[in-house]
């Protein structure tokens, strides 16, 4: 005691009403920011999705081309153009569909052409470079490469 005065400290703990106001508005600002991202977020998703989705469907139809069917089934290896020029576009039918649909339903183009001179331990090999392309619309969504051996 000095001076025979006591000082009596606040013994209540809490936060006051401009505490709890401040720190409302604080956390309101921020939610008011965050909200874009979420959105944007969300958008950035469903075209990832809808890409990957185009892109496996792709894959897909690479391999049933590929593995399923012969080459010769859809053109002759006398006509297949050089890569260089305009590629061959390859007919729908003998395993290319016209159209495949996973969430979307997209237009299939299949596109061979030859890359001369490629050779393998100083012999020529016949490989050409098949190119798959899915289409929504007049847009190109993906596209995929393999080469493949024609025997």
């Amino acid at each position: 005691m000095k001076n025979g005065y006591k000082i009596q400290k606040n013994k209540e703990k809490g936060f006051t009403l401009l505490e709890i106001l401040a720190a409302l508005a604080i956390l309101g600002v921020l939610v008011v920011v965050m909200i874009p991202f979420f959105t944007n977020y969300a958008v950035f998703t469903s075209k990832a999705e809808e890409n990957v989705d185009a892109i496996n469907l792709a894959e897909k139809v690479m391999y049933e081309v590929v593995e399923d069917y012969p080459l010769d089934s859809y053109i002759s290896r006398a006509s297949i153009a050089n890569c260089d020029t305009t590629p061959n576009l390859l007919p729908s039918g003998n395993g290319l569909p016209k159209n495949i649909s996973g969430d979307k339903v997209y237009e299939v183009k299949g596109l061979l052409c030859s890359r001369p001179g490629k050779q393998s331990g100083g012999e020529n090999v016949n490989l050409y470079q098949l190119k798959i392309e899915l289409w929504n619309e007049q847009t190109m969504v993906t596209e995929t490469f393999t080469y493949v051996n024609y025997k």
